[in-house]
């Protein structure tokens, strides 16, 4: 008989108990697991955030340098250049983003003539402002040829 168990007479009853109290164990272990798989996948999240924060925060830090440096080449002593002359200049630079392809500078090119070099790098971000770098770094090498410029121009 189907009904017995271990010699004893069992009702429909106990065996529906006994079948709810396996599907509970099973249900509990089943809740168990995914709890404690949502528990790591929670500290292995908490580690990432921890991580990619700490990648953020670098990267953040090194564009405030890398705006403080361009910030630096950029000139900036209106005026001590203008000190003694009719004329009053003033510029300012601020990117878009922490660094950026904008530049300007001004100079003697003699006595009576001044020069202003105004430039805006295609695009934005890091690769702009290098290619600001190199552009200022020619203008500074090339800085001996500004008497040929003037001379063409003023030469007609």
């Amino acid at each position: 008989n189907i009904w017995t168990c271990f010699g004893e007479k069992m009702g429909l009853t106990y065996l529906v108990r006994i079948r709810l109290r396996l599907i509970t164990l099973f249900l509990r272990i089943l809740l168990t697991d995914s709890l404690i798989k949502m528990e790591e996948d929670v500290i292995q999240y908490k580690k990432d955030i921890i991580n990619v924060t700490a990648e953020k925060e670098k990267y953040e830090t090194e564009l405030e340098l890398a705006d403080t440096i361009q910030s630096s080449m950029i000139s900036t002593d209106f005026e001590e250049f203008c000190n003694g002359r009719n004329f009053e200049i003033w510029g300012l630079m601020k990117a878009a983003r922490e660094v950026g392809g904008d530049f300007y500078d001004y100079f003697n090119i003699d006595d009576d003539n001044i020069g202003f070099v105004i430039g805006d790098v295609s695009g934005k971000g890091i690769v702009a402002s290098l290619i600001m770098v190199k552009a200022l770094n020619v203008k500074y090498k090339k800085r001996c040829n500004y008497w040929s410029i003037q001379q063409n121009l003023y030469s007609h």
